[in-house]
C-alpha cells in the first residue's frame, strides 16, 4: 500500500505501544452475539456525524433491525461476522460483514470518531486483512457501497455495482388466485 498509509499506521501502533495500551481484534460469528454487536455498533455510530444527519444505525431503527436479522441468519450458516477492534477492552471500531464463496464483504463500518492521534477504522481494517490473509477460505475482500476515499487507501480496484429492486405489484396475488379459480372451475366441467 501507499507509503503514507503504512507510515501512519506504523506510527500510530508505535505510539499506542509506548502508551502501554493493547489493541485486540475479535470476530463474533455466534448468532447469539449479533444483537449485542448491533447495539454496540449503534452506540458508536450515534456518537458521530451520522447521528446529526439522522442516518445512524441503532439497535431499534429499521437499519439496525435489518442488519441484526441479516447477520443472525448469516452467522447461523457460518457466513456472517462482526469484527470489533478494542483498545484496552473498549470497543473503538466495528465492521459488519458477510462471507460467501471465498469473499469477505464489509457492509458497514463505524468507529470512535473522538479518538485523537489514531485512525480506528484503518487500524480495524489492517487487523481484519491480516486475519483474512491467513484464512484459507477467503480469497477476496470487498467494500460494499459507493467508493470512499478511505477505500482507495486499501485498493485501486473498483468495479460497478448494480442494484435491482423487485416489487410485487399488489394485483399479482389476486391475478394468481383468479387464474387458479378459473382453472378449478374449468376442471369441474
Amino acid at each position: 500500500r501507499g507509503k503514507n498509509l503504512v507510515h501512519n499506521l506504523t506510527r500510530q501502533r508505535r505510539r499506542l505501544a509506548q502508551q502501554g495500551v493493547t489493541l485486540q481484534l475479535s470476530a463474533d460469528r455466534d448468532p447469539a452475539l449479533v444483537a449485542e454487536g448491533i447495539r454496540t455498533y449503534g452506540l458508536l455510530e450515534s456518537k458521530g456525524w451520522k447521528s446529526a444527519g439522522g442516518t445512524a444505525v441503532t439497535a431499534e431503527n429499521a437499519q439496525g433491525l435489518f442488519y441484526r436479522e441479516l447477520l443472525e441468519s448469516c452467522c447461523a450458516r457460518d457466513a456472517g461476522v462482526i469484527y470489533r477492534l478494542t483498545l484496552d477492552g473498549r470497543t473503538i471500531a466495528i465492521d459488519l460483514c458477510v462471507e460467501q464463496t471465498g469473499t469477505l464483504v464489509i457492509l458497514k463500518t463505524t468507529y470512535e470518531e473522538e479518538l485523537s492521534g489514531i485512525s480506528p477504522g484503518l487500524l480495524l481494517h489492517q487487523e481484519i486483512f491480516k486475519a483474512a490473509f491467513s484464512d484459507p477460505r477467503l480469497k477476496a475482500i470487498e467494500f460494499y457501497g459507493p467508493v470512499r476515499d478511505w477505500h482507495t487507501k486499501w485498493t485501486t480496484e473498483v468495479r460497478d455495482m448494480y442494484h435491482v429492486t423487485v416489487q410485487r405489484a399488489p394485483w399479482v396475488p389476486r391475478a394468481k388466485q383468479f387464474v387458479r379459480a378459473c382453472a378449478r372451475a374449468c376442471g369441474r366441467r
